[in-house]
């Protein structure tokens, strides 16, 4: 992410900039290039405000003063991902030759702590719902004027019908995204960083958060999808999901739009992009599937994080207790 020019001092400016070269030369995802921008020009400003006009000017002091105007501003988890980046940019400034900025500085920067996410996984019943929905799929209509037709009537005859079409094309990509989420637990930039071609045998190569590469498997459901969606195509467009009025790759937002609609259509509470891959996670386990395998599903290096992702049902949880009362009648 280019900086603003005009926010920071100079020598911060181009420190920044050539932290962020370096993270794109490592394979940082765009999206970490692009909070991590957000947080140069924020600390940025600050250095302006201070009039902090040279590297040998902050110190250990100032950048602790920084952090206490975050915290009293965000939240703990930006608080913690803009202390992650300015840690990163002292950090790679210290170890340049010659150094860019003081060796100790980067030690100064203190990261909050933030407690363990309660997963948020769509409701079973909204679930059950939704993949009802998606499952009822109108036809298409063909588009039939007469030649007795004006050519005013005829022309919004046709547009209606594009409308519709595109409607149509529209739910088609919404149970294709749907489903490829839920079946693989990708992240929702993993999926639409998709191409047309890129599933073979319901797996396809993605770069993950952090930049590492992670075999992504979806679903024979989830592919059947898909392959309807794309047999519906008539655009160019290389990216698996498109934005069919634009033409242009499938964003974040527009996706999440599409859950929006979806949801006022079924009469449910809308739920986020991640909120699909925690319930990928959630129905896993709730099928008894072991937790290693879903951890490497999701593309989790361990087992620490399904408890973030995956809630733990209720039923299962008295299934447990049933257990526990049966040691302790035993016992009596």
């Amino acid at each position: 992410m280019p900086l603003d020019q005009s926010i920071g001092p100079p020598w911060f400016r181009s420190l920044s900039a050539g932290f962020l070269r370096h993270l794109a030369r490592k394979g940082r995802r765009p999206n970490t290039l692009l909070t991590y921008g957000f947080a140069f020009r924020d600390f940025g400003k600050w250095l302006d405000s201070q009039a902090i006009a040279e590297a040998e000017q902050l110190t250990g002091a100032g950048l602790e003063r920084w952090q206490d105007l975050l915290a009293s501003s965000c939240a703990p988890s930006t608080q913690q991902c803009y202390a992650a980046a300015l840690r990163g940019v002292l950090k790679w400034g210290a170890s340049q030759e010659p150094v860019l900025c003081s060796p100790s500085l980067w030690f100064r920067v203190s990261t909050p702590r933030i407690g363990h996410l309660i997963p948020k996984p769509i409701p079973e019943r909204d679930l059950k719902m939704l993949l009802a929905a998606l499952a009822r799929l109108p036809e298409p209509r063909e588009a039939k004027v007469t030649a007795s037709t004006s050519k005013n009537r005829a022309r919004n005859i046709r547009a209606a019908f594009r409308r519709e079409d595109r409607q149509h094309l529209e739910r088609l990509r919404t149970r294709a995204l749907f489903l490829v989420i839920l079946s693989s637990g990708a992240r929702i930039f993993e999926a639409l960083s998709l191409d047309r071609g890129q599933l073979q045998d319901r797996t396809a190569i993605v770069i993950q958060k952090g930049g590492h590469q992670k075999l992504l498997v979806i679903s024979e459901i989830a592919q059947s999808a898909v392959v309807d969606y794309q047999a519906a195509r008539i655009d160019s467009c290389r990216a698996l999901f498109v934005n069919h009025v634009s033409g242009n790759r499938l964003t974040r937002a527009q996706a999440q739009d599409g859950w929006e609609k979806l949801c006022d259509e079924v009469g449910i509470a809308q739920f986020s992009n991640h909120g699909i891959r925690h319930s990928c996670a959630t129905e896993l386990l709730r099928q008894g599937v072991d937790s290693l395998i879903i951890a490497k599903h999701l593309g989790h290096r361990g087992l620490a994080s399904i408890a973030g992702y995956a809630e733990v049902g209720l039923g299962a949880r008295y299934e447990m207790l049933e257990v526990l009362d049966l040691r302790i009648r035993r016992a009596s």
